[in-house]
């Protein structure tokens, strides 16, 4: 059966959002008379593990009571416009071709509900997108199945008729969890001493959509 079905994850596959994570945190340091400043570098390695981890692996000794901490972070995130520079180069059009061709489309975020579709909608994403789950306090992190499946249900598919397409080991992970191919974009954050293993491997968004699209002309070339 042809895979018609994509989930993505968000960020470090659609969009960077290490540069602006990078500045709110520097933001916050600032405010507290602190002389350091958080880079785009020191912030990528560490993207791929959510918020409580990030906030509080980069404001190191300088963190304070880490729930405060994350709270004060995702009050900046919610409150300031998701920059466009944030988009990966090709994604909208490319989920815009991938829907227009008959594609069904999930994205499957770590990141807190709120600010996923807060993305989506800033970003212009959701016309094309109809299934978008994050962090939510009744379903376990990726790389728990939990998230995915919910995303299935939203779309009307099956592990069976479902891709996932991620960049991170924790994305790899859920897909051996919920039993779907994993294709790799590799521009986003994997882990340093991460060994991919993947049934397809991109450097850009333009040749999953390319791949995807030629792939939905010849069936075979999907099935698993």
């Amino acid at each position: 059966m042809s895979r018609k079905h994509i989930v993505f994850d968000l960020d470090g596959t659609l969009v960077d959002s290490a540069l602006h994570c990078a500045a709110l945190l520097s933001e916050m340091l600032e405010e507290r008379g602190s002389l350091r400043r958080i880079t785009r570098t020191d912030a990528v390695p560490h993207m791929s593990y959510g918020g409580p981890y990030l906030v509080t692996t980069l404001l190191g000794d300088e963190c304070g009571d880490s729930e405060s901490e994350v709270t004060n972070f995702r009050a900046r995130y919610a409150a300031r416009p998701t920059p466009e520079r944030c988009i990966y180069p090709g994604v909208r059009q490319g989920l815009a071709t991938l829907a227009g061709h008959g594609f069904v489309l999930g994205v499957c975020s770590n990141k807190p509900q709120a600010l996923c579709d807060k993305i989506v909608d800033e970003l212009g994403l959701r016309p094309s997108i109809a299934s978008v789950v994050g962090g939510r306090a009744d379903l376990p992190a990726k790389p728990h199945r939990a998230m995915l499946d919910l995303n299935l249900t939203e779309m009307g598919g099956t592990a069976e008729t479902a891709l996932l397409v991620g960049d991170s080991e924790v994305d790899h992970e859920l897909a051996i969890a919920a039993g779907l191919p994993f294709w790799l974009v590799s521009y986003g954050y994997p882990g340093q001493d991460w060994m991919p293993v993947a049934e397809a491997w991109f450097d850009g968004f333009e040749q999953v959509v390319a791949a995807l699209c030629a792939a939905d002309d010849r069936p075979e070339r999907l099935i698993v």
